[in-house]
């Protein structure tokens, strides 16, 4: 076996990720499940096309060239240039040009090894170029080290190295990775760096590996008003039953290998003298793989923390697409030579080239449509709508029907969440219905409940989504507004997010020396995904700092349209400033944009100041009417240059006289608009308005005498509200400022929260009272906060939907929203206002992630199917051959994974569906149920008006309107308990009935046999829109 078909080999196997046996979690199990196949395919069938797409390419041409050759060789010299055997022995014919093209062509098959070494090395050169670590970069090469990018004519254009892959990473396992072991103890892998924002440069000849910390280490930390304190860690410690191991993201020199890198670690490890015998037994159990027999917990648990967090960061959109326009433009410009084209005297050179380039790009093709179809399996995982793991309310009491009251009481979780949320106070009571009763802002959370109480308080709320005033999503982001995008089609009235800045401290993961296009393809798929939730009239802002701030605005420019830009408002951010810095940085940013021209931006109200005068109708200011602006005169607004006339009698005690547009012999003193050299100016309205101001008893026009005897008019001015400025100061709008919110509500563990001021000051702007806002980068919740503040200040209807992955969706988000609603304030975690709670719905949502949907997929083969493949791989006929690679190369992973993907045969029992679900960042999963009623409510933009849960009697209804308007009922039956017969009976009783015609469309799982035509009673014929669940479920969830 030649060394460029060895390193060919490898490097595909690296490619196709089937050379790390001890990795057992995402594509990589799925992939090592047929790994076998997938080598055998590289090993051997890879050669063999090759000898085979060479000897083809070859005979298409030699045949006919060498008889042709033989002829003119016979005419030219004679039949005797040739012997009886066909060799050619004439002396003058062999020194010839032709006798020399002649041998050349029929010794071709003496160069067959080296031609297939060639393609062997120009595969294994266009391969290598394109991947690195598990991803594949978008570089077109253009020549050299010079590269192209895709321009269609536009004037200005945004490109990045990653521009057209999907950003799959979260930074959640990067800096806190944990794993139970046996019993109810822990392991946690915490990354441990100095403060990256003074020294994030590019190391272009250096890699970032895991490295254990083995000393004690102090860092230099930089708290949150910008001074610097020392942090000493030390590598190894045990408390509360959890092992912390202490892991660098360190600059290596380049070549560093991760896996020899672990080795260290698990050495140093397992020999760490903090280690009992019972730690060190549980760490080195086995873990084995059918590859890896030996391979222990902690070797696991190394390996996949490590490669999560440096691979696999992207899943390329078109990956077929790209490598094939590469391919074409490498041969062009690195496999075929235009100067041996020209040469006439190369010919069999050139023929033997073009074979190889036959060859090339037939095999070159074949392993890209492989990788292809790889690839584009994981987008459309990717891309595929997540299912509701679970849907839960928090609603507050007074929206509860008092029947469930003594149940309320009852349940010693609910009090006991309601103790831990500091709302147990001194008084008598708790624990008893009275209590409930004189507490109405306290809030039921329904996870604390069977599913049957849930039921029950759920049917007794009318048009439940109208009621829901907020919406918290456990989720990445993007796959989140995927599953909205039909419910909230145009419905989010103004966004506000705040997303990493890139610092290196803020837990954004990226490649390396791809910090700013990993942060880039992040935001671009994020801000590309809001679209469809916008309306015309929606605003966007987003915080951000120095870091990525021009990158931020050239994708909102992208995005929204440069017209489209509101302002970059400069916040002050730290009064002090970040000292460790040359020059203190005391700002951030915070962009705003209007979805279209129509957007409205509110004006804020207005502080009245000690200037501020006032009468009987309420404070005003005087604004001279004249207009002061230089380049306005009578010369180009003649319209606005008039006299008024003075009533000198008329002076009233603050010395303001009335006015007329009118002479006469009280209205006796003329003026004009001119500034102070005398020159002619003009008012800033015209007699129109003018009019309207002089018929109205506020006295809206008066004059007032100046020093200097002339008189001017006045405008009383009783604005109240005024423009938002582009420089926020106030000291409400720091970063300081909402750490000590969360101090007051008993949060001491989030760094660098927004103040909710903040964001209550950008809602004030680009929202309205009933607006629906969304924040799909929560953080700690503070837009929740900020639009329950605005609420209870101006009794307005703000809802709000919060989307964050991190696990203080549970430790912070929720409770701080049902801290919030109890008491509009709060000290040291207790509530100093109760009396200010307010009535809320929240509703909880958390979903499949994308890990659980890699984790839940098995790659599975009927036995009839086994034996087919069995023996098309055995087989020696050309077409078995060819059909086993065609499937294993475009069908493999499509068809076996089907059944575990969403097998709609499970929808026959739709309330015990079940998947695995990630319980920690390690990994570990849960067999949990899947709530699939509230996934397709979701998947078909369904509001929801009524719910109808009936799951003794083996079915739910849910009932209310799609967006097209249509009103449209939901029936979910468990299809054992709830037959043909019992259906029909179902569908009377609940009064489904086409003949109705209550119901303009009706989706149910199972087969059926409901009447779609109908004649209604004065004899028109109808059809009625009967829809299968289970096939609109699978359409809406895979389409893109």
């Amino acid at each position: 076996m030649s060394t460029q078909f060895s390193a060919l080999v490898s490097k595909l196997k690296e490619i196709f990720q089937i050379n790390r046996p001890d990795l057992d979690f995402g594509v990589y199990r799925i992939l090592n499940a047929r790994s076998d196949e997938i080598a055998e395919f590289l090993d051997k069938r890879l050669k063999t096309k090759v000898e085979q797409y060479l000897g083809e390419a070859k005979s298409s041409f030699d045949e006919n060239a060498i008889k042709e050759l033989e002829a003119e060789l016979k005419a030219e010299f004679g039949k005797r240039a040739f012997n009886e055997q066909g060799q050619l022995i004439d002396a003058e014919a062999i020194e010839s040009a032709l006798g020399q093209k002649y041998i050349a062509l029929i010794q071709a098959d003496a160069h067959e090894m080296t031609d297939q070494s060639q393609v062997y090395s120009h595969l294994l050169t266009f391969f290598s170029r394109y991947y690195d670590d598990g991803d594949f970069i978008s570089q077109r090469r253009y020549k050299g080290d010079t590269y192209a990018i895709p321009y269609s004519g536009e004037e200005v254009m945004l490109h990045w190295a990653n521009k057209d892959q999907y950003y799959t990473k979260s930074g959640e396992m990067f800096s806190n990775y944990r794993f139970k072991l046996n019993d109810e103890r822990s392991v946690l892998f915490r990354l441990v760096s100095a403060d990256t924002a003074r020294e994030n440069r590019k190391d272009n000849d250096k890699d970032r590996r895991f490295i254990i910390v083995t000393e004690p280490k102090t860092f230099i930390r930089i708290d949150e008003e910008g001074e610097e304190f020392e942090e000493t860690i030390v590598p190894f410690s045990i408390q509360n039953n959890e092992l912390t191991i202490l892991f660098e993201y360190a600059t290596l020199p380049k070549g560093s290998k991760q896996e020899t890198l672990n080795t260290e670690s698990y050495n140093k490890i397992v020999s760490g003298e903090v280690l009992t015998t019972d730690w060190l037994d549980d760490l080195v159990q086995l873990a084995p793989t059918e590859k890896e027999p030996k391979r222990t917990v902690l070797q696991k648990h190394l390996s996949t923390y490590t490669q999560k967090n440096t691979a696999d960061y992207f899943i390329h959109k078109d990956l077929g697409k790209f490598l094939r326009h590469e391919l074409d433009f490498y041969i062009k410009n690195e496999v075929m030579h235009l100067d041996d084209v020209v040469s006439t005297d190369q010919f069999i050179q050139i023929e033997r080239q073009l074979s190889i380039i036959k060859c090339l790009r037939q095999i070159g093709l074949e392993i890209i449509s492989f990788l292809a179809s790889l690839e584009d399996f994981q987008k459309k995982l990717w891309l595929k709508k997540k299912f509701v793991v679970s849907a839960e309310y928090c609603i507050t009491l007074d929206r509860v029907d008092e029947s469930l009251y003594a149940e309320i009481a009852d349940n010693t979780a609910q009090w006991q969440q309601w103790e831990d949320l500091g709302f147990k106070g001194k008084e008598a009571g708790w624990g008893t219905v009275d209590y409930l009763k004189q507490h109405q802002a306290l809030m039921v959370d329904t996870s604390l409940f069977s599913i049957e109480f849930k039921a029950q308080l759920l049917q007794k709320i009318d048009d439940l989504d109208a009621q829901t005033d907020g919406l918290i999503i456990n989720s990445d982001n993007f796959q989140t507004m995927k599953l909205l995008g039909k419910k909230y089609n145009s419905q989010i009235d103004c966004i506000y997010i705040d997303p990493p800045y890139n610092t290196g401290g803020d837990g954004f993961l990226y490649k390396d020396n791809y910090n700013h296009s990993s942060w880039l393809s992040m935001i671009y798929d994020r801000v590309s995904a809001q679209k469809m939730l916008l309306n015309d009239s929606s605003v966007f802002f987003s915080s951000i700092n120095d870091k990525e701030a021009s990158n931020l605005k050239s994708i909102l420019n992208e995005s929204f349209g440069q017209n489209n830009f509101e302002s970059q408002i400069i916040v002050q951010s730290n009064k002090r400033g970040q000292t460790y810095q040359s020059i203190s940085n005391t700002h951030e940013y915070l962009f705003c944009y209007k979805a279209s021209p129509k957007s409205l931006i509110n004006e804020l109200p207005k502080e009245q100041s000690k200037q501020s005068l006032k009468d009987d109708f309420g404070s005003y200011e005087l604004w001279e009417l004249r207009n002061r602006n230089p380049k306005f005169g009578r010369f180009n607004r003649p319209n606005l240059f008039f006299p008024f006339y003075i009533n000198p009698n008329s002076v009233d005690s603050d010395g303001y006289a009335l006015i007329s547009l009118e002479k006469n012999d009280d209205f006796c003193i003329e003026t004009l608009p001119t500034n102070s050299n005398k020159e002619e100016s003009c008012w800033r309205w015209g007699k129109e308005t003018v009019i309207d101001a002089l018929k109205s008893e506020r006295k809206i026009l008066i004059a007032k005498q100046k020093k200097d005897g002339d008189w001017n008019i006045y405008q009383k001015a009783r604005k109240e509200t005024t423009k938002p400025k582009s420089l926020w100061l106030e000291t409400e709008v720091i970063n300081e400022q909402g750490t000590i919110e969360l101090g007051k509500l008993g949060f001491t563990n989030f760094g660098f929260p927004k103040p909710f001021s903040l964001i209550g000051k950008a809602l004030k702007i680009g929202a309205r009272k009933n607006s629906l806002v969304l924040d799909y980068f929560a953080g700690s919740g503070t837009t929740a906060h900020a639009t329950i503040a605005l609420n209870r200040e101006d009794s307005g209807k703000r809802r709000y939907i919060l989307v964050e992955q991190g696990e203080y969706f549970d430790t912070v988000i929720k409770p701080r929203i049902q801290k919030v609603v109890y008491s509009a304030d709060w000290k040291e975690g207790k509530p100093t206002n109760p009396e200010s709670g307010i009535s809320h719905c929240l509703k909880v949502v958390k979903l499949e992630s994308y890990e659980d949907t890699l984790n839940n997929l098995e790659l599975v083969r009927k036995g009839a199917q086994q034996t087919l493949l069995a023996e098309q791989q055995t087989s020696t006929k050309p077409e078995d051959q060819n059909a086993y690679s065609d499937y294993l190369m475009h069908y493999m992973l499509e068809l076996e994974s089907k059944d575990s993907l969403l097998n709609v045969k499970d929808f026959l029992k739709p309330f015990s569906y079940q998947m695995n679900i990630t319980t920690d960042s390690a990994g570990a999963f849960e067999r949990k149920n899947i709530d699939l009623v509230e996934t397709f409510n979701y998947l078909i933009g369904l509001n929801v008006q009524e719910v109808d849960y009936q799951l003794d009697k083996g079915y739910a209804q849910i009932t209310g309107k799609l967006r097209t308007g249509e009103y449209t009922t939901v029936l979910w039956r468990d299809c054992d308990k709830i037959g043909y017969a019992e259906l029909d009976q179902l569908l009377s009783k609940l009064k489904i009935n086409p003949n109705d015609g209550e119901y303009q469309l009706i989706y149910i799982n199972g087969d059926h046999n409901v009447a779609s035509k109908y004649t209604t009673k004065e004899g028109e014929e109808k059809q009625l829109k009967v829809r299968s669940i289970e096939q609109t479920f699978l359409k809406n969830m895979f389409e893109e």
